[in-house]
């Protein structure tokens, strides 16, 4: 298999050679242009994993450059690079589904880095999602006509399981990406998916849609990538008007960038309308009531409660207030009724006979309850009380531990059974 191949597109010789040492030595070839028309050209002939632009460059803006990529070449993965100053135009890049991540100007190494490889992941995954479509519609057409049998039966199940694993590697890797900007963000995102999952699974939704929900909680976040960050890493509550206005368009980039990723679309309308209310005086289109999509609704009073419960000891009162508060004015009472009941359900006792114990945090166990929050020296809320710990919980704690180490003792139930089990560490 050959190479994939990265353009770099900027007016300035001196970048461009900047950027060709940061990225020497990769799993991927380099080439780089400086005119769009030029990178056009190249584009007719050559496949082109990832294109990364300046935005200001002589002729045709990056803007426009990406536009045309999209429209001539919509599998290849789209980077701005902007400055500061051009943050407007980035933002209208990214809504306007021209770009799909955008990277300061000039790039810095370690985000450059991270970027692209990402982008040639990404890349990697449409192309083998593409190749799996087309070899099931043709196995489904043999089928159709009668040509098939048990052995061809057989294949096209393992090419419907292989488009499956191709689906959620896509979810996966913009989880990930979203991890490695902000961990507190990829925390948030794993509770407020566990969390969606309940209260739908207690609503009696539907499989299929239960899946799109926990997935529209992962990737909730994705649009604020777009945004400085300053306003990216702030909770709504902490900005002015002005930031508020820019925070405010994360959703629909989040949107644009999911319609490029297959089978994604039903995931990005859930989360363009999870700032919406159900007084109809969210955003963006101020759409209310059952208007709002169930998800979007969930998404939107889960995503309140995990917020307002991390930010500090006395978080659940002031979330329950909130919520209190405003049903039937932010929140669909329905859901506020049934997120309440999965949280005092997941709070009581269990009623399994475990003992409450003390012990150390890299001493945890699966299986076994937090009887207490866990929370950073930071005050990042790892895990709610009642949280049964699971393999992706342990592995979670001991990426945070391996960043910023936590000291003291953690509460947890354990039952008889768990007493002698190896620790996680």
């Amino acid at each position: 298999m050959s190479r994939p191949v990265v353009m770099l597109l900027d007016a300035n010789s001196t970048i461009l050679s900047d950027l060709r040492q940061m990225l020497a030595g990769r799993r991927f070839d380099l080439i780089t242009a400086r005119s769009a028309q030029e990178a056009l050209q190249t584009l007719e002939h050559q496949a082109i994993a990832v294109v990364v632009t300046a935005l200001n460059l002589p002729v045709m803006e990056g803007p426009e450059f990406l536009s045309r990529v999209q429209d001539q070449h919509p599998r290849t993965v789209r980077v701005l690079a902007a400055e500061p100053d051009e943050t407007e135009q980035a933002l209208e890049a990214m809504e306007a589904g021209q770009a799909q991540r955008t990277i300061s100007h000039p790039p810095q190494s370690g985000e450059l880095v991270a970027t692209i490889e990402d982008a040639v992941t990404q890349y990697q995954l449409i192309m083998e999602n593409r190749a799996l479509q087309k070899l099931t519609q043709q196995q489904k057409g043999q089928m159709e006509s009668g040509e098939s049998s048990g052995e061809d039966n057989t294949r096209l199940d393992d090419l419907q399981e292989k488009l499956r694993q191709s689906f959620l590697d896509s979810v996966r890797l913009i989880w990930a990406v979203i991890d490695a900007h902000r961990s507190d963000a990829g925390s948030h995102a794993r509770r407020l998916s566990e969390l969606c999952r309940k209260v739908a699974s207690k609503l009696g939704r539907p499989r299929s849609e239960r899946r799109d929900i926990e997935f529209s909680a992962l990737l909730h976040d994705l649009g604020k990538l777009g945004l400085p960050e300053r306003i990216g890493a702030s909770l709504e509550s902490q900005l002015g008007d002005t930031d508020r206005q820019i925070f405010d368009r994360h959703p629909s980039i989040a949107e644009r960038v999911l319609q490029t990723t297959h089978n994604l679309s039903d995931v990005g309308r859930i989360i363009r309308h999870q700032l919406e209310h159900w007084n109809g005086h969210g955003k963006p289109d101020g759409l209310s009531g059952e208007e709002i999509p169930f998800g979007s609704r969930l998404l939107r009073a889960c995503c309140a409660w995990d917020e307002i419960l991390n930010t500090g000891a006395d978080g659940r009162e002031a979330a329950e207030k909130h919520l209190a508060t405003q049903r039937e004015q932010m929140f669909d009472p329905t859901i506020v009724d049934a997120l309440l009941e999965c949280v005092e359900a997941a709070t009581a006792p269990s009623g399994e006979g475990g003992d409450v114990v003390s012990i150390e945090i890299l001493d945890l166990r699966e299986g076994m309850v937090m009887a207490k929050d866990l929370r950073t020296p930071k005050g990042l809320l790892l895990l709610p009380a009642g949280t049964r710990v699971a393999k992706a919980h342990i592995s979670q704690i001991l990426r945070h531990q391996a960043k910023e180490p936590m000291t003291g003792k953690v509460h947890v139930t354990i039952a008889p059974s768990q007493h002698d089990q190896e620790p996680i560490g």
